[in-house]
Formats: C-alpha cells, structure tokens, sequence
C-alpha cells in the first residue's frame, strides 16, 4: 500500500495557492490514507528550492484533490514498478472532471484525454504526436529525476516546462498512473448547510449566495437537512436535499458531512444550525464559517455553548447583531456582512395580488407569523391609523395587508396566528384587513402598497425592509436590531421605539407618507444589494480558509502611509530601529510610495536591514486589491501585532476587517485621525458595515496616544483600551543662547501644509516686527503634495518680512543648533517631534496650547504657552523672548532638562514595547 512504503508528498504552489488550497489537498491525502508525517510542501515562490534528494515522491498541486474511490480500495494508491529498461520513471496522474460538475479546467482534462488516447499510455510519445503536454498537477518522479526538476526550478523554468523537459528526454520514462489521477479546481469551494428551504430570510439569503458568488472565484453546492414547514422555494441547481433520503436527523447530518468531503470543500458555511450539528460538522475537518440571523432572542443556542474551534468565523448580519455576539463568545472572530437583496427590475411581473381604490391608504406587513413579528400588534396601529385620517377631514380608507406563512406543526406560530385573529376582530375595521398567506411576488404586493409597518420585538436585518425601500416604499419599523442602520443610509426607512404606541405608529405614518417622494432605492443598491454582499462573503471565505494555515506571529509589522520627512515619520523609524536593536522582528509596509522611488526614510531603514514592503500606491488601485500581498504575507509569516501608525482610514478599515487573531493596534497621530475617520463615516466603502469609531473599535486590542489629555477622547471614539506614549528624542549638545549674535534667528520646522498654520506665525511677526531687534525668521519645511496654492500664499503674506523658506531638510539639527527661538503652532497637534527636537538642542518655545504640545512646554519654565489661534498673544511671545536672552537662556536649560527626563527616546521604546508586548 502506497502509506506504507513511506513515499514523501509534496504539495506544490504559489504562497496564496499555498495559503488557500492546500488544506484541500491535504485533507484529501489524508482521507486517502497518507500519514500527515509523509506531506510536506514545495513553495515556488522560496526560491532557491534546494534539491529534495533521496527517496522518490509524488508531487500534487495545491488545489488538486483525489477521486473518491471506496474505502476497501486503498490498493489503488500503490506506486509505479522500476522500469524494465533502468531508465528513471516520471509518472503523470491526469486531470480529470469531477461527476457532475463543469469547472474551470474542463478543456485541460480533455487534451489529457486526447494525449492518453493518442499516445497510448506512452506519455512520452506525445512529443512525437505533436501534442503539448498539458498542465502536469500530479506527478511522482524517481530521485534522479527530482535533481533534474528542482535544477529546472531554479533556472526560472515553471512546474509545466520542467516536466515537459523530463518528457521528452530520452533518459527518462515517462507513464501515466492512474493511482495519480486527480481533480483539480482553481476556485474556492463552498458548501453552504441550511436547515431546510422554506421560504424565509435566512434561507433566501443562503440561495443567493450559492447562486451569485461570483462563479469565476468560487464552486458551490448547497444542502437541506430537513423538509420545509411551509412552502418553499424553488430549488436551485447544485443542490442536495437530505430530507429526501428519508433518514433522521443524526443519519442526515453524517450524510452532509460525507457530501462535504466529496465535494472537496474549502469551507463549510452554515445557516441556522445548532451547536451539536455545528460540533458534529467541525469533524470532517473542514473549516466552519456560520451566519447569525438574527439578534439574542432568535438564537437557536446560546453562542457561549458553542466549543472553541468548531468555528473559524461568525459572520453577523448587522452591526446590532454582532455587538450581541461580543457579550457571549470572545475567543471566536466575528465579522459583519449586511444582508443583501436583488433589486427589482423596473419592468417587475404584473399580477392582481389584490384590489384598491385610488383613495386607499395601503399598508402592508411582509412577515411569516412569529410571536417576535408581534402581528397582533398592527391590526390596532392601523385602526388608529383610520382614526387620524378621518379627524383630519380626509376620506381615505385605510387597508391592512399581511404576506407570510405560519410554519407546519410549529405551535408558536400557530398561537401567533390566534392572537392576530383575536386582534383584528377587537380592531373595528375587519373587513379592511387581508392575510394574503404566502405571496411570490412581493415587487408587486409592494407596487401597490404606500407603506411598509413592522412591530417586530427584534430582528437581525429585515429583507423586507429592504425589499421595500429598493422598491421606493417608505418604511415605519421598530428600531431593532440592524433596522437602525438601515434607516442611517437611507432615509425612507422611520424608526419608532420598539414599545411605541398605536398612536405613534400612526404618527409616524402618516409623516412619512405625507413627505415628498424620494428614491430611496440607490441608497439600497449601495449597500444592501446582493452584489455588495456576495462580494463581502467572497472575502471573508478567502481571509477564514487563508487564517487556517497561519503559524504562530512573531514580532511587529508597522503599516504607515510613507518615510517620508514628518514627525510621525521619524517616531516610526526611531521606534523600529530601537526595537531591532532590543532583537524584536521589525517590518513595515508603506501605502503612499512608488515601488522604484524610495524615500529618504525607506532607504534609511533598508540600510539598517528592515524590510519595508510596498503596496500598488494609494489612489492608483483599490484599496482592497491593494493589501492582497499584505494579506498574503501576514498569512505567510504573521506578525505578533499589527500597528497602525497614521496611515489612510479606509485601508486600516479593510486590514483589521480581514484578519483575526492577531492583536491590532492603531496609534494616534492627534485630532488628524478622528477627523479622518469622520469623513470617512461620510463616504464610507459600500457594503462595507462600519458607521462609526465604536465600530472599528472592536476591532483593536488597544489604542495608543501620545499626551495625556487625549486619552479620554480616544477612550469615547473608540471604546477600546487606551495607552498614553509620548514621542522621544535623542538629546543633542546645547545651544550658547547667551552668545552675542548680530541677529535673533527665529524658526520652526513644518511642512508646507494649512495644518501647520504657518500663516499665524507670518500674521504675528508682522504684528511684532516693530518691536523685535535685528531678526531672521527661517521656515524649514517641504511643501506638502497639494498644498502648491497654499505655499504661494504664505510667501505673498511674508512680502516685505525678513522670512527665509529653507525648504526640506532630512536633518534640520544644522539649523536648530543656531537658533535662538523656535515656534510651534502646528494644529492638530499629536506630540510634535519638532518641538522635542527644539527641546533636546536646548532652545526656548513659543508655542500655542495645542494637543500634546501643551504637555512639552510648561508656561514660564522652558517656554511661552499662547491660546490657540490668538496671533497678537503669539506675537507678544516673540518680542518678549527675542528682547530677553537671560530669559531665553533660562527657558533653554529647562527645555533641555525636560526633554531628557520626559521624552527620552529610550523611554519611548521602552514604553512601545511594553503596551505591543514584544
């Protein structure tokens, strides 16, 4: 038998092929009876591949998987006899096709066909034939001819134009073993589980994916458990009802798991399963994503029963949902992907569902009797509903319509259906009230309605608010669940509290039917369209099957805009040379720069041996295509922690979004990352579920300040933990500011950019100019990219003032070791490292109370403090410390002082260190 002769496999690819499909091949190895001790694996990318020698081994390509065959035929897996003529032997297992199933390599198994006939057997008369070799995705090699194969690697050659040098050589035999057949698909395969197909949003969420994940990405097969306890929907193709097997329960769920292996799943992706059938699913060994459909009080177990490790990942289906997810489990990730709906055609079925005058005021309710639905509710809502249209002098009758389907045998929904009954008999408009039953075209129930009620007591994210407002129906609804974040992207939809009255109903009503008609359906498409939701589950599949191949994180990857000249950019490169030079692992990766054009910073830290990866710059590509190379790389060599350090919010969105398991820090810049983040929450990525800081928060482990006084803004935003850190300096030798000059040098450091308020400081000097001796004032400071206006304005406000514009300076130290006064008024502030510069040479500041500056400078001991935008104060600042030298002589000492006790650089790492716990 082919396990017992101890042939080593290799598992060949790619690092994302690698990353994605290996554990198919693997688990089909394993199913076949290859011991986990005899798999290993041949990555491409890790060149150069050093020679395997020894044995002879099977190769198998990432992806590819072996036929099912029964399990007393294990013989099959036997390996090629010797060659009769000596020669080392090369044997190709084909491709061939799945039963049943049209992939993306159906031509490639038919060359293999063609070949095979053509040649016999004899592969290596292909050559002859004139017939090209297709692409080899199993293969065994003797050892000689593995020499030969890893030599063709490292010359550049691929896997396909190795083996066909092996082929065609005369040295070698080459044969095609069936044992060695296998299938092979370059897609993600996903089996979704549902209870049943009754009609109902969970269910019809499941369909939608199986029948719009993109079909170039992803293969998909969809299982029933059960039978349907009231009518159910059509069944799609690619389907296997167990129901009909006429099994129980148990003998159904072991049938399921068996398809699932069969069908060479990537994922097993669950809707409304309990915990024992998810714990029992979890056993094929492969990886379990689940969707919650719902809020607490509609789980079918508690989440906090549920067995670590049964599930990789738990998708909610709102924000509201997830955040109840967050009380009961912790140690299992949770991400949410908002529910979905297709959009109805303009051109929807017509059908008379139902008669109405002009005058009628229709409301209708889309909802399968459930005591959560609370229907006995509505009958009441639209009796006082009649009652305030007639006081208002209108003549309009109001009706009453309610689509849905009580389940079989259900007794809740059966006591549901009795207090409807009861309160629609007590509501005195009987007759204007109609139980539709079940309806298949809600386009057209909702064409002829003016608006969309539910009293529902929760709810996950309503399809049929949704349905509704695509179709530019107003909505009234309690605020459960997601249907506040639904109604925060679109405005049709109208919350009342989930214990509000008849008369607020009616209220609210009758607002939303009296304003003017809006369209509320491209509101819908952006974010709750079955696109923006097959494309999230799309990414979540990848990120949850690509997480179970992650090692164990070690050290620190730091993700910044760009090294460029800035004081967050120093920080960033002083921090992570420091924690080299303790021995931590240190990499970065930078969204703002060119491949081929480095910055100053980056060929710093490539020079001192970190590595700095480059992703497509921001603004060229999409956001999510450009972290799929980090995405990889952390999947491939995962960090300890993750850090943010002032880098774009809609890419620390996406990466925190798509990994788990590694803590994520994001570190403050100042008031620059709220207000990022708030116009971000203004034009957020649709389909993409954050709608505020608290959000994003729950996605982080800490968050790091850098003065004391942000901490409790940070804490608000965020509702994370918060750690304060201040920036470090190194300290320089001191500057002789009682050494007689000719002139009083007065400067700053900052970039030309509006943030920097660098039109203050010219505003102030020309207040001053009359009463300041012999000066200079020199701006050190690059002009920020589209600041260019900016730039020209300042120097047209400086005509005639002894200004200089220096412009950038990597080291601005030849400057700052002349000065006399530094000014810093840069807003927002964080802790700006110019003024920790200024300090650590010994010079006095004038400085405005700003974010952590007003942490550097302590009034009246190593500088002036000045309010915020307060130019003559800022100017009085600079007369009376250019007309003072012992003063600034004073002031310098204590800057110095202060400098080396509180913002030390070793301090800083120190402190960095220990918050990232590396």
């Amino acid at each position: 038998m082919f396990g017992k002769q101890h042939c080593p496999v290799f598992i060949f690819g790619n690092n994302h092929e690698l990353l994605t499909y290996s554990p198919r091949t693997r688990r089909s190895l394993e199913a076949h009876g290859i011991p986990k001790g005899q798999i290993g694996v041949l990555n491409l990318d890790s060149l150069p591949i050093q020679n395997l020698e020894g044995e002879a081994a099977w190769f198998i390509q990432a992806g590819a998987w072996l036929p099912t065959r029964p399990a007393t035929a294990v013989t099959v897996l036997s390996m090629p006899l010797p060659s009769a003529s000596g020669r080392p032997i090369c044997a190709l297992g084909i491709t061939v096709l799945p039963s049943n199933e049209r992939t993306l390599v159906e031509a490639e198994c038919g060359v293999w066909r063609t070949l095979l006939q053509e040649s016999c057997g004899h592969i290596e008369s292909a050559n002859e034939l004139g017939v090209r070799l297709p692409t080899p995705r199993s293969f065994f090699l003797t050892p000689q001819l593995i020499s030969q194969f890893c030599l063709s690697l490292n010359r550049g050659l691929s896997v396909a134009e190795s083996i066909r040098g092996l082929v065609v050589s005369p040295d070698s035999r080459t044969i095609h073993w069936h044992a060695f057949d296998v299938h092979f698909e370059p897609r993600l395969r996903i089996a979704q589980v549902i209870t049943s197909l009754q009609r109902g949003g969970a269910e019809r969420i499941a369909i939608d994916l199986h029948e719009n994940l993109p079909p170039s990405k992803h293969q998909t097969l969809l299982l029933s458990l059960g039978a349907p306890g009231r009518q159910a929907f059509e069944k799609p193709t690619r389907t296997v009802d167990l129901s009909q097997l006429g099994l129980n329960r148990e003998s159904r769920l072991e049938r399921c798991k068996r398809e699932c292996k069969d069908f060479a799943a990537d994922l097993v992706h669950t809707h409304l399963l309990r915990n024992s059938e998810l714990e029992s699913l979890s056993e094929s060994g492969i990886p379990i994503t689940m969707t919650i459909h719902n809020t607490k009080s509609g789980w079918q177990d508690r989440l906090n029963g549920l067995k670590k490790d049964v599930v990789v990942l738990m998708v909610a289906c709102s924000l509201a949902v997830e955040q109840e997810v967050h009380g009961d489990v912790n140690d299992i990730p949770i991400r949410t992907v908002w529910n979905g709906i297709k959009l109805p055609s303009s051109n929807s079925a017509s059908g008379e569902l139902l008669q109405r005058e002009d005058t009628d005021f229709v409301l209708t309710a889309i909802a399968n009797p459930r005591p959560q639905k609370r229907l006995e509710r509505l009958p009441g809502i639209a009796a006082e509903l009649q009652r305030q249209v007639r006081l208002s002098g209108s003549d309009r009758r109001v009706k009453l319509l309610i689509a849905g389907e009580a389940s079989k045998d259900n007794e809740l929904a059966k006591v549901s259906l009795e207090t409807l009954s009861s309160a629609i008999a007590e509501c005195g408009i009987e007759s204007q009230i109609e139980l539709l039953g079940p309806v298949t075209d809600i386009s057209e129930l909702l064409s002829r309605t003016d608006c969309l009620v539910s009293a529902a007591a929760h709810e996950g994210l309503s399809l049929a608010h949704l349905e509704a407002l695509a179709c530019n129906v107003p909505v009234v609804a309690t605020d459960v669940g997601g249907t506040r974040e639904i109604a925060l992207k679109c405005s049709g939809l109208k919350l009342v509290n989930v214990e509000a009255t008849s008369e607020e109903f009616a209220n609210a009503l009758l607002d939303v039917t009296r304003a003017p008609k809006q369209n509320f359906s491209d509101a819908i498409q952006r974010d709750f369209s079955n696109t923006a939701m097959t494309a999230a589950y799309s990414r979540l599949y990848q990120r949850a099957i690509s997480s179970q191949s992650r090692g164990t994180g070690s050290g620190l990857l730091l993700v910044i805009n760009n090294f460029s000249t800035g004081g967050a950019q120093t920080s960033a490169r002083r921090l992570l040379t420091g924690l080299r030079a303790k021995g931590v692992a240190v990499r970065a990766v930078v969204l703002e720069e060119a491949q081929d054009f480095p910055t100053v910073g980056r060929q710093s830290l490539a020079f001192k041996g970190i590595d700095v990866m480059v992703l497509p710059c921001a603004g060229t590509i999409d956001p999510l295509i450009a972290i799929q190379p980090l995405l990889t790389s952390i999947d491939r060599d995962p960090p300890h922690r993750i850090v943010f350090w002032n880098a774009i919010s809609e890419y620390k969105l996406l990466i925190a979004d798509s990994v788990w398991g590694i803590p994520i820090v994001d570190v403050s810049p100042g008031e620059m990352l709220y207000s990022s983040f708030d116009r971000y929450w203004n034009r957020t990525r649709p389909g993409l579920a954050y709608r505020n800081g608290r959000d994003y928060g729950r996605r982080l482990s800490k968050v790091v300040v850098k003065y004391d006084a942000e901490r409790a803004t940070a804490e608000s935003y965020f509702g994370t933990e918060v750690h304060v850190v201040r920036n470090g300096v190194s300290i320089k030798p001191a500057v002789n500011l009682l050494q007689p000059k000719p002139q009083v040098l007065i400067g700053t450091v900052a970039r030309i950019s509006q943030q920097k308020k660098l039109e203050e400081l010219i505003g102030a000097i020309r207040l001053a100019q009359d009463r300041l001796p012999s000066c200079r004032i020199q701006i050190v400071g690059g002009v920020e990219r589209g600041s260019d206006a900016y730039s020209t304005h300042l120097r047209e406000l400086g005509q005639g003032l002894p200004i200089e514009w220096i412009g950038e300076k990597e080291d601005p130290s030849e400057y700052l070791a002349t000065w006399d006064v530094f000014v810093l008024i840069s807003e927002p502030a964080g802790c700006p490292n110019a003024g920790l510069e200024a300090m650590s040479h010994g010079l006095p500041l004038v400085a405005t109370d700003a974010g952590g500056a007003s942490e550097q400078v302590v009034n009246d001991v190593n500088g002036i403090l000045v309010p915020r935008g307060d130019v003559q104060r800022l100017a009085n600042a600079i007369v009376q410390l250019a007309n003072d030298p012992l003063l600034r002589d004073r002031y310098g000492t204590a800057s110095r002082h202060r400098a080396s006790t509180h913002f030390g650089e070793d301090r800083m790492i120190e402190e960095y260190a220990r918050v990232f716990g590396v």
